[in-house]
């Protein structure tokens, strides 16, 4: 998004991730990692592409669907449109919180129309977001 004039935005990938913990198995360590940074954005956009495991984006989707429920007014389900993305589960919980109007929801094609969905979103999220955005200093997680 820095690309587009967004200079203070920032991506996971942004900042030190937790470490590992003294025995901790590296499944339990990647679980933690991504429901902690889950809980610590202002924003989400989870992508379902077509013929790929989406087990972990489906994952996290619910864990903020039932946890954080207040974060789906600024997360992004973008769905892969040229094939099967989902398990009927997952398609089930998306279509239900699409039904219900508790996130946002786009369709893609290609890299595209990806990023052009998902810039479009994060416009849309500074409506809630702004009076937050604005007197916060740059986050140091």
């Amino acid at each position: 998004m820095i690309g587009f004039g967004w200079e203070r935005c920032y991506l996971v990938e942004d900042f030190d991730s937790p470490r590992i913990r003294d025995g901790e198995e590296e499944d339990d360590y990647l679980n933690r990692k991504s429901l902690y940074w889950i809980e610590r954005s202002d924003a989400c956009v989870f992508v379902f592409n077509a013929g790929a495991n989406n087990e972990s984006v489906g994952y996290e989707l619910k864990h903020a669907s039932d946890h954080l429920p207040a974060k789906l007014e600024t997360t992004l389900v973008a769905i892969d449109e040229s094939g099967a993305y989902a398990s009927t589960l997952v398609r089930g919980h998306i279509q239900r919180l699409r039904n219900e109007k508790k996130t946002h929801l786009a369709t893609f094609h290609d890299n595209e129309t990806l990023i052009k969905a998902t810039r479009n979103a994060a416009l849309g999220f500074l409506r809630t977001l702004a009076p937050v955005l604005d007197v916060r200093s740059d986050p140091t997680y």
